[in-house]
């Protein structure tokens, strides 16, 4: 038996105490450092909305009301509540936003912890749900882009994903596009000559040419390794101070290609 005398007895004992001591203070200097941060938030629901289906009966169709887990959330609310920020000391905070599907949402001031964890809802499909938890990295992002997505290979919201991009004016600069590659294929984004790819779950940011027209031209084109089919060739007015968030979203196969094609959404975003 190994005997231990009280000075050594008593260091085994404080030793431990003062390590948990220790951690616990680092962890604390870390939150009010990260709660220092304030942070202006934009945050993106993007999916698709499911096709009507119908059932026959006798001599007529029906439409049938889709499963509600292929439905799009459309709103969020913040997990925690005391996260929501005021926008001013005597307002009380904003807990819950309305977000429909593919449409940018802004909140500034938020000065909560860089683990954004939120809950998406469907408040005019079933109001009393408590929602379907999502948690996203912020970093040390100032400007943060958050988009949330059912999963490039998912046809449900269950297990929504996130991807977190920096949207300051340094990275998505005013008259710039930001293609963000959410379906399974490469894509290949002209805004000019030279066209450049995008794989996919990746983004990009390319400068628009300066011209004197307001409008731009871009084209977009999707391979499977073995055919290239544009998938968009159009013309985007851009405004002063102003970029654009190009969307890829997972597509359905069609009789016009033997792959499914991504299809495509914009979003113009102000400065």
């Amino acid at each position: 038996m190994i005997k231990l005398n009280f000075k050594t007895a008593l260091i085994c004992l404080v030793t431990p105490l003062f390590a948990s001591s220790l951690l616990a203070q680092t962890v604390s200097i870390k939150e009010k450092e990260e709660k220092k941060l304030t942070r202006n938030l934009r945050v993106i629901l993007v999916g698709n909305r499911p096709m009507p289906s119908f059932e026959k009966h006798g001599d007529k169709y029906i439409e049938v009301a889709p499963n509600i887990k292929l439905i799009p959330p459309t709103a969020f609310a913040y997990t925690i509540p005391a996260h929501a920020p005021r926008s001013a000391d005597n307002k009380p905070r904003k807990t819950e936003h309305s977000a429909w599907i593919n449409e940018l949402v802004k909140i500034n001031n938020y000065i909560g912890p860089s683990s954004l964890q939120l809950s998406l809802k469907r408040p005019l499909v079933n109001a009393k749900s408590r929602g379907i938890p999502t948690q996203s990295d912020l970093a040390q992002i100032i400007n943060p882009l958050v988009i949330i997505h059912p999963g490039s290979k998912a046809v449900n919201w269950n297990n929504p994903k996130s991807i977190v991009l920096d949207a300051s004016a340094k990275k998505m600069p005013e008259r710039s596009i930001t293609l963000v590659n959410l379906s399974k294929i490469p894509l290949r984004l002209y805004v000019s000559n030279k066209g450049v790819v995008v794989q996919p779950n990746k983004h990009i940011t390319l400068s628009i040419p300066r011209s004197k027209a307001e409008a731009f031209r871009y084209k977009v084109e999707a391979s499977n390794g073995k055919k290239i089919v544009p998938i968009s060739n159009s013309s985007y007015r851009i405004s002063k101070k102003s970029r654009i968030i190009m969307l890829a979203l997972p597509g359905v196969k069609s009789n016009k290609s033997s792959f499914a094609l991504p299809k495509i959404r914009i979003i113009s975003d102000s400065l």
